[in-house]
Formats: C-alpha cells, sequence, structure tokens
C-alpha cells in the first residue's frame, strides 16, 4: 500500500493498521507500507497503478512481518 502524507503530517504505521485491521478481513490489510511523495495519476486524475506495479518495492517499504507486527483473524 502507498500513500502520501499532508505536509508537516508524520504516520505511525502499526496504527495505521490496526484502523484497517478494524474494518477490512485480515488478507486484505496489506503487508507493506510505504509512504510516497506524489501517486502517479494521469491526466484525467486516476492513480497509474502500472507505474506503481512496475517500481515495485521502495527501500523505505515497512514491512508488518519485519517489525513483529501480528494480525488476529
Amino acid at each position: 500500500m502507498v500513500i502520501t502524507l499532508r505536509p508537516d503530517a508524520t504516520v505511525d504505521f502499526a496504527d495505521l493498521l490496526d484502523f484497517c485491521a478494524q474494518r477490512m478481513p485480515y488478507f486484505c490489510v496489506p503487508r507493506y507500507l510505504e509512504v510516497l511523495d506524489e501517486i502517479p495519476k494521469n491526466v484525467i486524475g486516476r492513480t497509474r497503478k502500472d507505474v506503481l506495479r512496475n517500481r515495485g518495492l521502495g527501500g523505505s517499504a515497512w514491512d508488518r512481518e519485519a517489525h513483529g507486527y501480528v494480525l488476529s483473524r
């Protein structure tokens, strides 16, 4: 999952996953989280998912399993 932040905002990835886990089935909660400056969009404003897929995981991606975050089913 990629996200963008408002200027001067911060994110706690564990809190974000807690929020997702309360509202999504466990298998939909993302394993990797990454903050981008800007999400790529086409000329009409739709997200360019192909660009995101092709770039893959960035070096700054946060892995919930590597950080010990455990989802309950």
